[in-house]
């Protein structure tokens, strides 16, 4: 009645015809054991099921059955989705996340520099995940907060940052430097057709990185020369939010991209792909792990800085061997071909000291250590959280497109 066979005798040889279609793969059957894979992939195509089946099993479904796989464990999906949004009040107070020990060791130090981001959930709930993120002493990623919205718009950041705000004691903001993800795109869409390409990404970048104004400026000239419509959308956006020339010197960050935050984003992908509750849990299982992670990479550590800024300083010792020096004999010194940090480094081999003392306090092996002193606390499973007295929560709009059949004509 169940459906369970037994088998009494099995005779190896036989001369019956393989059958590619077998009636026990039922969709309840094939719902079950391909579960794990629609849940990752709630977009997978069909014809992609029909193949997995048949390079698994050894048979044939037809689109109907493939389609009807994959509505079962969706339907099974909404259910799951519904009951963890419905326990949201009891994860957390709000639809915010940043842990303590990521706040204080963002503030134990970690330079006052934050990347913006956003990116879609890729499961069946419609939504963004807004995120922030940090450098650490080795200018790697340190993710401060992140929140889960239904869609990413002035108000929905408007009240991330205010909440974040509060968590991290800025009453006024100033002294702070926001980095944004829009550094890629926005030249781009300002230029005219036909101005594109990576010869002018090229060139653009240049400038973005000049060390200095002069030095912007020339190469604005002789970009100009060749394609003037897109220094004209290069200046219009206002090169003191872009060039490294402009930046602030206490913000001690000569970086001109979004990269760290994109590459938080990447890190969660498959978490991404998850219902609410689990996306969480794993993202914060991830950064408790790393933190973990970290605390041991330090103890390969030479010298008193990180491997990555270790790297920067030596690239800029090899650099300065190429400049020669001239001393006034009291505090200044003059150096040849421009202001860039290699010529600092040429300033202090002259006075016989070492490069490495020079460096920023944020770049130090204690900030390092400092900023991953406090540990991520483990979490319950979800049948021991306290239960609150909130209202239950709603998920936004599923986002389910099943493939329908094709229509001729």
């Amino acid at each position: 009645n169940n459906g369970d066979f037994q088998v009494k005798v099995f005779g190896k040889k036989h001369k019956c015809n393989p059958q590619w279609k077998v009636q026990r793969a039922s969709t309840a059957f094939l719902a079950n054991r391909y579960k794990e894979l629609i849940v990752a992939h709630p977009f997978i195509k069909l014809n992609y099921i029909q193949s997995v089946v048949k390079i698994k099993l050894g048979i044939n479904i037809n689109i109907s059955k493939a389609r009807r796989t994959k509505l079962k464990v969706l339907k099974e999906m909404e259910i799951d989705v519904i009951e963890e949004y419905a326990a949201l009040y009891n994860y957390a107070e709000k639809f915010y996340t940043c842990f303590d020990a990521l706040r204080r060791g963002f503030l134990a130090r970690c330079r006052p520099i934050l990347r913006l981001d956003g990116c879609y959930l890729k499961g069946i709930v419609k939504g963004e995940l807004l995120t922030t993120v940090a450098s650490d002493a080795n200018n790697q990623m340190f993710p401060l907060a992140w929140c889960v919205v239904e869609v990413e718009s002035t108000t929905s950041w408007t009240w991330f940052l205010k909440i974040l705000k509060r968590d991290i004691g800025t009453p006024d903001g100033y002294g702070w430097t926001f980095i944004s993800d829009q550094q890629k795109a926005n030249w781009v869409g300002k230029c005219p057709n036909g101005f594109r390409g990576k010869g002018l990404q090229k060139a653009f970048w240049a400038c973005v990185k000049a060390a200095n104004v002069p030095c912007f400026e020339q190469m604005c000239v002789a970009f100009e020369k060749e394609k003037k419509m897109v220094v004209v959308a290069l200046l219009d956006a206002n090169e003191t939010w872009f060039c490294k020339a402009y930046f602030n010197y206490n913000a001690k960050c000569d970086s001109t991209d979004n990269n760290l935050a994109e590459a938080f984003n990447a890190s969660i992908v498959q978490a991404r792909s998850k219902r609410i509750i689990s996306m969480l849990n794993d993202i914060w299982l991830a950064f408790m792990e790393r933190i973990v992670s970290k605390r041991k990479t330090i103890l390969g550590w030479k010298g008193l800085c990180g491997p990555l800024i270790r790297a920067k300083l030596d690239k800029s010792i090899k650099e300065s061997t190429k400049w020669n020096v001239h001393f006034n004999g009291n505090y200044g010194y003059e150096i040849m071909r421009g202001i860039p940090c290699a010529h600092a480094v040429c300033a202090i081999n002259n006075k016989k000291e070492d490069p490495e003392k020079y460096l920023a306090k944020w770049y130090s092996k204690e900030m390092y250590m400092r900023t991953y002193e406090y540990a991520l606390q483990p979490i319950n499973e979800l049948d021991l959280w306290e239960k609150t007295r909130n209202e239950k929560i709603s998920p936004p709009k599923f986002n389910i497109m099943p493939e329908g059949p094709k229509r001729r004509g």
